[in-house]
């Protein structure tokens, strides 16, 4: 009668380690897991982040300024707080916009104007700099706020004053005296808008004010 076979003392052992490294590699899988999955919902939610913060830059730039009126039978462009006409513009599909700061104490008045399509050009810059960093790559809000500056400039535009400007930031280009008496003085600032591609043209334009 043959004898049954003992189990070698070793073999519950070699089990135990056996699970015990299964176990450990489960878990390093599923801990990787959960640190890829934080790391793209954190870069998903950053770019929304980015994104939102990109259009509170543009909602806040436009609201410093509104469109000129426009005559529809004349085509004349009125800014009323101003009391100044222009002629109609050469691209009928531009709106005129302006931001008009009256005159206080001994602050004068001033009137800015710019277009829309140039300042909408320049809002493009912003999104641009927004979507260039690919959906891996950390997104850098700075690379946004470096376009700031260049849209605040465009959403000013040119300046138009009723007595000599003190700012030393802002170049005359011309001046006009208008039928009621007031000169209308014209600047520009020194550093340009990089998105107004016919600033002398708008200049000129600018120049046929006239009161009313």
């Amino acid at each position: 009668m043959k004898t049954p076979k003992s189990k070698s003392p070793n073999q519950k052992p070699k089990f135990k380690k056996i699970a015990l490294v299964s176990v450990v590699i489960v878990i390093t899988l599923l801990v990787a897991a959960q640190v890829v999955f934080d790391v793209v919902a954190t870069r998903r939610l950053q770019r929304g982040s980015d994104g939102a913060i990109v259009n509170l830059i543009i909602a806040a730039v436009e609201n410093l300024s509104r469109p000129a009126i426009q005559d529809g039978p004349t085509g004349k462009v009125y800014i009323p707080e101003a009391h100044l006409v222009f002629p109609p513009y050469a691209n009928s599909l531009v709106a005129i916009r302006y931001n008009y700061s009256p005159g206080f104490d001994k602050t004068p008045a001033e009137l800015m104007v710019t277009k829309q399509n140039t300042l909408s050009s320049a809002e493009s810059r912003l999104w641009a700099a927004y979507t260039s960093n690919s959906w891996w790559a950390k997104n850098d809000p700075q690379a946004v706020f470096k376009e700031v500056p260049n849209l605040q400039t465009c959403e000013r535009g040119i300046h138009l004053l009723f007595e000599p400007a003190t700012d030393v930031n802002l170049r005359q280009v011309s001046s006009k005296a208008l039928n009621d008496g007031r000169t209308l003085y014209i600047y520009h600032e020194l550093q340009t808008c990089k998105n107004e591609y016919d600033q002398q043209g708008f200049i000129d334009y600018l120049k046929q004010a006239q009161s009313y």
